[in-house]
């Protein structure tokens, strides 16, 4: 670990000014539902990373901007979409996730899969080194989809909660040789420390990281809480993707 840290440290302001490119792109859902993502792309083959936001989430903001440039920066290729009811992702009958929960989170599910298809299928992608990162419910939708993914090679948790005895534990039971990072903040009131404590202890993987903050935070907020918790998972997806 002391050589990694080292090695990033130089490369670090090589990359400083590296030019980013991003985009806003459209992509459809198996019933035909348009998603808008922004695709950060580092100009070069690399891995992808897929970043998924939480669904307590208000605003046109997903709360992984900052990150998502950081990471493309240091040659990843990042998908950070608005999931349907959110920001750009709307239309006449899918309007606001908060008010149609019961009508829309059917439809998550394929939705995930269609922004892992685009992602995954980028010329520049390396298909075989793809990382996934939740807040919140984002989480339960990675671990839904990292069942059946060996490509995906490593998991972020920010502030997930799942009932440990559900479904989604059961599906997570598949996923314990995966590392993964975990956190969440002590006074979290959304059932958080017990799911993240789960997802480390019963995780098979050496490698794998818990993360515990204090206070009440939940899921990207957690960013300001830390001003280097950014680079702590940048140095987390160079270590397990590379």
């Amino acid at each position: 670990m002391k050589v990694t840290g080292f090695i990033l440290f130089l490369i670090f302001p090589l990359n400083l000014f590296a030019q980013v490119g991003t985009k806003q792109v459209t992509i459809e859902s198996a019933d035909k539902f348009l998603l808008k993502a922004r695709y950060y792309s580092s100009g070069k083959a690399g891995p992808g990373i897929l970043l998924l936001h939480q669904c307590d989430r208000r605003g046109p903001l997903t709360g992984y901007e900052q990150l998502a440039e950081t990471l493309a920066r240091e040659g990843f290729n990042v998908l950070v979409p608005d999931s349907r009811g959110f920001g750009e992702s709307k239309n006449e009958r899918y309007q606001d996730f908060h008010s149609q929960m019961s009508l829309i989170e059917p439809k998550v599910p394929q939705d995930i899969e269609a922004l892992y298809t685009f992602l995954s299928s980028r010329k520049e992608v390396d298909q075989p080194k793809i990382g996934l990162a939740g807040a919140s419910c984002g989480v339960r939708q990675a671990i839904r989809l990292a069942v059946n993914r060996p490509e995906i090679r490593t998991l972020v948790f920010i502030s997930g909660a799942y009932s440990v005895t559900g479904p989604i534990a059961e599906d997570y039971n598949k996923l314990t040789n995966v590392p993964v990072l975990s956190m969440y903040s002590e006074q979290d009131r959304f059932g958080t420390p017990a799911a993240m404590r789960d997802s480390f202890e019963r995780s098979r993987n050496e490698y794998s990281k818990l993360l515990i903050y204090k206070g009440n935070r939940h899921g990207t907020p957690l960013f300001a809480q830390d001003v280097n918790l950014e680079q702590q998972i940048l140095r987390w997806f160079v270590t397990h993707l590379r």
